[in-house]
């Protein structure tokens, strides 16, 4: 079996194929480790140096910078057991008693902003933005905020939309908030 796996990477890597773990092969998968090593460190600037400049851009706008504090006080949503007719606040009730056993600051960030979606679509736009501000990552906090524009689009809400879209800090995630609400508004005129 192992003969079998240095042959596929042999092949992969476009050496001799014969099985046997070479120094040749060695130095070849040490190389990659190295390379992988190196993008997985510029990938980690990267991100360092794109948080930094997303935090610096809620910081600057005075309709963002509480999002950075994190909600004051609890987030008052129903806790289970709810009521016999599933609603939307018994939904969210219960995902928030999960979110803190998401280990992955990455995945705990995305489910806060998906509730955070739902919420302004169904028409709670301030425990939407207190979900918000429960984001760790301020890019997935502009994001939110994006997505959060566009779904007041989806609910038709035309002119909460446009000023949704209007407080993302970020010029280019305005400008995708701006055309996904436009989109939304569109779609909605054609149903």
């Amino acid at each position: 079996m192992l003969e079998f796996a240095i042959r596929d990477v042999q092949r992969s890597l476009g050496l001799a194929v014969d099985g046997e773990a070479s120094t040749e092969l060695l130095a070849r998968l040490e190389g990659l480790t190295g390379q992988a090593k190196a993008l997985r460190q510029r990938l980690d600037e990267l991100r360092t140096t794109q948080a930094r400049e997303a935090r610096e851009l809620l910081a600057s706008a005075p309709a963002t910078r509480d999002l950075l504090e994190g909600p004051s006080g609890p987030i008052e949503v129903p806790t289970p057991p709810c009521p016999e007719t599933i609603d939307l606040a018994c939904v969210v009730g219960i995902a928030l008693g999960a979110l803190p056993q998401v280990a992955e600051p990455d995945r705990r960030d995305w489910v806060a902003a998906e509730l955070a979606r739902a919420l302004t679509r169904a028409g709670d736009e301030i425990t939407a933005r207190r979900l918000v501000a429960l984001i760790e990552d301020p890019r997935s906090i502009i994001t939110a905020l994006r997505d959060m524009a566009i779904a007041l689009a989806e609910a038709g809400r035309a002119g909460d939309a446009t000023a949704s879209a209007d407080i993302v800090p970020a010029p280019t995630v305005r400008l995708e908030a701006r055309v996904g609400a436009a989109l939304a508004l569109l779609e909605l005129g054609r149903g």
